[in-house]
C-alpha cells in the first residue's frame, strides 16, 4: 500500500478525513444531519483521493 511510504504527517491528515467521512455517512443514515447531501459527501471522497494521490508521488 502507498500509504506506507508517506510521512506521519500525510497519514494523520489521511486518518483524519477516513474518520470525518465514516461521521458524516454515520450522521447521514442516522438523520442526525439533515443538511448533508450527496454532495457533501462527494467533495469529502475528492479531498481524500488528493490526499492519496499526493501519498503517491
Amino acid at each position: 500500500m502507498h500509504l506506507i511510504q508517506c510521512g506521519d504527517s500525510d497519514r494523520s491528515v489521511y486518518s483524519s478525513l477516513v474518520e470525518e467521512i465514516k461521521l458524516l455517512l454515520n450522521l447521514r443514515r442516522t438523520s442526525i444531519l439533515l443538511t448533508l447531501d450527496a454532495h457533501n459527501i462527494r467533495l469529502a471522497i475528492v479531498l481524500l483521493s488528493l490526499i492519496v494521490w499526493k501519498a503517491e508521488l
